[in-house]
């Protein structure tokens, strides 16, 4: 049997993309049960990209999924703050394909 956590409460951050300069959100809120950890593009009606391997576009430099063509970057960060949370069930909800200034984001969630 395989034990699943998540994180206690939702938890918010807000930046601006370190080579976009977009303004960027993200947003994790605990998840159900059996979810694993699912990263969803609110700016493109919530399309959710499951973190697994099946989804792994590219590694140069950073992690990017893609599900049917819709592509989000640099989940590296937060995936390795999850980890290291013990976290396997958060759900990340991101405004933005690029949210570069996730490892900021992490040390909240982590604090």
């Amino acid at each position: 049997m395989r034990f699943e956590t998540t994180i206690r409460r939702p938890v918010e951050a807000r930046g601006v993309g370190l080579h976009s300069g977009v303004p960027v959100q993200i947003r994790v809120v605990p998840a159900p049960a059996g979810t694993g950890i699912v990263f969803l593009r609110t700016d493109l009606e919530n399309f959710a990209i499951p973190a697994s391997w099946r989804h792994v576009a590219r590694v140069s430099y950073a992690t990017s999924l893609m599900r049917q063509g819709v592509l989000i970057s640099t989940t590296e960060h937060l995936l390795s703050v999850f980890y290291a949370m013990g976290s396997t069930t958060p759900m990340s909800r991101s405004t933005t394909s690029r949210c570069r200034f996730w490892m900021a984001a992490g040390c909240r969630l982590s604090a």
